[in-house]
């Protein structure tokens, strides 16, 4: 993933995208300022070409992070398995089972949900 920052320069009519990967910005690491344009390194800042700049500069706009596509998370599963051992015959099979597949956070609500309806449900 290329980062997204830019920087407007208005007296050019320009606006760059730095060139460098997503998470490569640091506002400390200082571009090496003696260097020859061509070699400079742009320590943790941005870079396209020549030009080299900081989220605070005029005409910057810093990165945002990119969204990442759903399928690119990773999936995580739970299976969660209840049933009856004493009580009214209900009209399906126990034990009954309930699978659970997405994002983490998606799956340890709908977990933890299930959980305080079952506790719930005990204390009656």
């Amino acid at each position: 993933m290329k980062c997204n920052a830019t920087l407007t320069d208005s007296r050019k009519g320009v606006t760059y995208t730095c060139e460098l990967g997503a998470t490569h910005y640091d506002r400390d690491i200082q571009p090496d300022f003696d260097a020859p344009l061509e070699s400079r390194n742009p320590g943790g800042w941005h870079k396209r070409g020549t030009e080299v700049w900081a989220d605070h500069a005029h005409g910057a706009t810093p990165h945002e992070p990119e969204a990442v596509s759903a399928d690119v998370l990773p999936g995580y599963k739970a299976s969660i398995r209840f049933g009856s051992q004493s009580g009214p015959n209900l009209d399906w099979e126990s034990p009954y089972e309930i699978t659970i597949v997405g994002p983490a956070a998606f799956v340890a609500r709908v977990v933890a949900s299930v959980a305080d309806a079952f506790e719930e449900d005990a204390q009656r």
